[in-house]
């Protein structure tokens, strides 16, 4: 259903329970979910988006004034073990980076592992990488293509990191899925 400030209308799209969205504005919101899948909602109809995925579950989306980031990683059998970063636009979305993370060294203390939530205030601002490997990292994104990521922090081993959000580069809070918050 979609409230459009006056009434609900009825309506249906495919999106799974853990889909995640970013707004730019009432008629471009961006939804992500399992199997890769990314929906544009323009105040009107929902919209599929190619992405080029099948799989990893894709847990997070925002953008800025120019392009949209999304990342995600699998951790079931049904799922597979991939994790990606991707860009794009209203209709096409680049594959910045894809790869198995389960198959890398857990030992690499700048290792960019499950990607799980990304940010960027805005395009002069800096885009951040929230990602697990054991433990969760926050990491600066440098480049799209070729990507480029460089560790700024090791979160504490027992915190359960979740989301990326801020007001500002130097504003960041990061939510934990056990309830705290990280600032």
């Amino acid at each position: 259903a979609q409230y459009d400030g006056k009434e609900w209308h009825s309506g249906y799209v495919a999106v799974a329970p853990s889909a995640t969205f970013w707004a730019r504005s009432p008629n471009e919101i961006y939804l992500v979910g399992t199997r890769g899948s990314a929906t544009l909602f323009d105040g009107k109809t929902f919209t599929k988006i190619s992405t080029g995925l099948t799989n990893p579950p894709l847990s997070d989306v925002w953008g800025d004034e120019d392009a949209v980031y999304a990342v995600g990683y699998g951790s079931s059998p049904d799922e597979g073990t991939e994790t990606a970063f991707l860009s794009g636009n209203r209709s096409n979305w680049t594959i910045n980076t894809k790869y198995d993370w389960t198959k890398l060294n857990p030992n690499d203390r700048n290792l960019i592992g499950a990607m799980g939530s990304v940010y960027r205030m805005s395009k002069n601002s800096k885009s951040w990488l929230l990602s697990g490997w054991g433990n969760w990292r926050l990491f600066s994104v440098e480049s799209l293509s070729p990507f480029k990521a460089t560790k700024f922090f090791d979160l504490p081993n027992d915190f359960a990191a979740f989301r990326i959000r801020g007001s500002a580069d130097n504003d960041l809070y990061i939510s934990s899925q056990l309830n705290g918050v990280f600032y």
